[in-house]
């Protein structure tokens, strides 16, 4: 997009079966439940858009933002940035733990070239990784008044595939 760099990702990873073998004694343990990998909040899903402004004049509104599945549009709950602050809440390199911190409805991403971890929470449960409607739009929630609106993203249907170690 010009003006801007980005990623999404939404956090519906889901491993369908975990297998276990112990030593010595050669059980084989198997866990049949569908867990959601990074998913953060039960009945919450959360997508995370990384965000390098290369102009100024962008402003991130999460609660603008539509994530579309099933033939249901969602709108943002809540927006966060992930990084460090101090104690009176300026944003440092070092010296706090990382963490995803409230977002007003409206954030200026005031500095061209920094790297924004955001992140929009959505009241909904998460979406199977393998549907193929997950759609999300972003052109009220990531815009600026002299770059052309985003178009919608459509996130590819993908079957579990990472390991167990």
């Amino acid at each position: 997009m010009p003006g801007l760099k980005f990623s999404v990702d939404i956090d519906n990873r889901l491993r369908t079966h975990d297998y276990q073998v112990m030593l010595f004694f050669v059980p084989v343990s198997i866990d049949p439940r569908n867990v959601y990998t990074k998913n953060v909040t039960a009945g919450r899903t959360r997508v995370f858009v990384t965000v390098v402004p290369l102009k100024p004049g962008f402003v991130f509104r999460p609660e603008q933002a539509i994530l579309q599945f099933a033939g249901q549009r969602h709108a943002g709950v809540a927006g966060y940035e992930f990084g460090r602050r101090d104690a009176q809440g300026r944003w440092i390199e070092q010296g706090s733990d990382w963490q995803h911190w409230p977002l007003p409805a409206a954030y200026a991403l005031s500095e061209p070239g920094r790297r924004y971890r955001l992140s929009i929470d959505f009241a909904v449960p998460v979406p199977s990784p393998e549907s193929s409607d997950i759609l999300l739009d972003l052109s009220g929630a990531l815009k600026s008044d002299s770059q052309p609106p985003l178009p919608p993203i459509r996130f590819m249907p993908l079957r579990w595939d990472e390991g167990y170690t």
